[in-house]
């Protein structure tokens, strides 16, 4: 059964066309399966959230990770130290799946938006599944900082007016 985040995940892997995947959480192997089939080539690598932090540090760098089912289930401190060394060190882009600000008995921290957008990370969808809303937001590194305009070497190198005006 593909739900609404299924499909938009599936939409960024197939825009991306990665080859290779760190799948990190108890679903993530099935999302991808699809993809899996049509890409043998593809490595992959699936950890559990108990993995995450004695094996990540020995593993290279992926272009594509996917976590789902595990931030929720961590301390925050400690999720917070995955999604950064997840976004720093081991993913070209990473794509999180999470409930956001609601508190339910199986979770141990509870998250809001704005501790998302301040890991650098940017919502891309969010949909009504049966018992929450499950929100997806994703890191590229090559679309992250664009350069501002303001920086553009037309506004401040211009060598035609080197011997006109002194500042």
């Amino acid at each position: 059964m593909a739900t609404c985040y299924h499909k938009a995940v599936d939409k960024l892997v197939a825009a991306m066309q990665p080859a290779s995947l760190l799948l990190i959480g108890p679903e993530a192997r099935e999302l991808f399966a699809p993809y899996i089939m049509q890409h043998p080539a593809c490595t992959i690598t699936q950890l559990s959230a108990e993995e995450c932090f004695t094996t990540l540090p020995e593993l290279g760098h992926y272009d594509f990770a996917f976590v789902s089912c595990t931030v929720e289930n961590l301390p925050k401190a400690d999720a917070e130290h995955l999604l950064a060394a997840l976004r720093d060190v081991h993913a070209q882009r990473v794509v999180i799946a999470l409930s956001i600000g609601a508190a339910r008995p199986d979770q141990t921290s509870v998250w809001q938006a704005h501790e998302l957008l301040a890991l650098g990370l940017t919502e891309v969808t969010h949909c009504v599944e049966a018992d929450a809303t499950v929100h997806v937001y994703a890191f590229d590194i090559n679309t992250y900082k664009t350069t501002p305009d303001w920086l553009s070497p037309r506004y401040w190198a211009h060598p035609e007016l080197f011997d006109k005006y002194w500042w």
